[in-house]
């Protein structure tokens, strides 16, 4: 392989890890069953570190209500590319003149971090964004976008860039894809040989057919996109959007392309979906925060807590589903179904990561928590911690790479 691998001291440490804690938008759209086990087409290592990492979007949560020291490393989502191959904050794109200002809310987040000793990476993309295509095969247009990231990661003192190209759509852009991440992989190297190169991936063939392993090989690890199985598109299936056959088949679908688990960190949504029935069919579906959740159903805590699945009538509805007088409207046939990870779904996923020896965890979003007992986040750390840290969670000195 060739990953960018860290200081491996761990290479000592196998035989006591034995004994230790190991004793697809990326979702599919046309619905997969569970795989079977195939052989190994990577080879298996230890991750040198690990990590639980974060996605926080400019247009939600409170800095000062984060828990950044249950981190190790934030993505800020997004800039956003041009066609020209420029980089700008997203919300450049007619966002609410409401929005908190960009540059003050980075940098607030930077400092916040680094004073915890957790990395910052400004991710770069997101579904919204429809222009890597349109620059990529560009020469003049590619070098511009490199000398951006040269510029913003000096600006914000960033530990690093995440890129997340939703999707590539063909085998010449999957040769850009390639091209587009060595490039940023040698922009970040002339800067400071430990910044942090990731990427967003999909979780199946249908996101990540065309994204290539050169490409992927140039980063840390890629965070796989275990999430968006079942969502608001007209085939969708009525489901959990990250069930546990689709973090298997998603995380091995990398596996079998030949990139190790210890090169991966695994996808975990901090919200759940919501499907409008009409009688018995599916009318729609929309996303839901987890906190959004647990506020439908706080008459009885236990349900958010202790179920992935619940049936949800007009008695449930909340404010952001009524009227402009404040009283539900729903037809009297109209229900809604929801599917949402619990805390001990998390931990089950946890304990998966754990097991296949991968890189850690990759949140979307942090701002979708519960800042109480059902917190997902706290339910990740109490199960990393029953486990075991080891490889440690680590947390560096801003700037720098851990290294063990």
């Amino acid at each position: 392989m060739k990953f960018r691998t860290r200081i491996a001291l761990i290479c000592a440490l196998v035989p006591a890890l034995l004994c230790g804690c190991l004793t697809s938008s990326s979702g599919s759209r046309k619905g997969e069953d569970e795989h079977r086990e195939t052989t190994p087409k990577a080879p298996d290592e230890y991750p040198d570190y690990r990590v639980v990492v974060g996605y926080l979007p400019s247009w939600s949560g409170n800095l000062a209500d984060m828990d950044v020291a249950g981190l190790t490393h934030v993505n800020y989502a997004f800039h956003v590319t041009t066609e020209d191959g420029g980089v700008v904050p997203s919300w450049w794109r007619g966002a609410p003149s409401n929005y908190m200002d960009f540059d003050a809310r980075l940098d607030s987040l930077v400092k916040l971090g680094h004073e915890s000793g957790v990395k910052v990476l400004l991710a770069i993309g997101g579904a919204s964004d429809k222009n890597f295509s349109k620059f990529v095969g560009d020469s003049a247009k590619l070098e511009r976008f490199f000398g951006q990231v040269d510029s913003l990661v000096g600006k914000y003192r960033l530990d690093g860039i995440d890129i997340d190209w939703e999707y590539p759509e063909n085998e010449a852009e999957g040769k850009a894809f390639t091209k587009l991440m060595k490039g940023v992989r040698r922009t970040l190297d002339a800067i400071d040989t430990n910044l942090l190169l990731t990427a967003a991936v999909g979780a199946s063939v249908y996101g990540a057919a065309n994204v290539t392993l050169e490409g992927v090989q140039q980063c840390d690890w890629i965070n796989v996109m275990t999430y968006d199985y079942t969502g608001g598109w007209n085939s969708s299936s009525i489901g959990s959007t990250a069930p546990m056959s689709f973090v298997r088949s998603g995380t091995k679908y990398w596996y079998d392309r030949g990139v190790p688990y210890a090169r991966m960190a695994l996808g975990v949504p901090f919200y759940g979906i919501r499907f409008t029935m009409v009688g018995s069919g599916r009318a729609g579906a929309a996303q839901v925060a987890f906190s959004r959740i647990a506020d439908i159903f706080d008459v009885d805590r236990s349900l958010v807590a202790d179920t992935a699945r619940f049936l949800a009538d007009t008695a449930h509805v909340g404010p952001a589903d009524t009227t402009r007088d404040g009283r539900p409207y729903v037809p009297a046939d109209t229900t809604w179904l929801y599917y949402w990870d619990s805390p001990d779904f998390v931990a089950e996923k946890v304990e998966f990561a754990m097991k296949n020896k991968m890189r850690g965890l990759m949140i979307w979003e942090v701002s979708q928590d519960l800042h109480d007992s059902l917190s997902l986040l706290g339910a990740m750390w109490d199960r990393i911690e029953k486990l075991g840290k080891t490889p440690e969670f680590v947390r560096a000195p801003a700037g720098k790479t851990a290294k063990k």
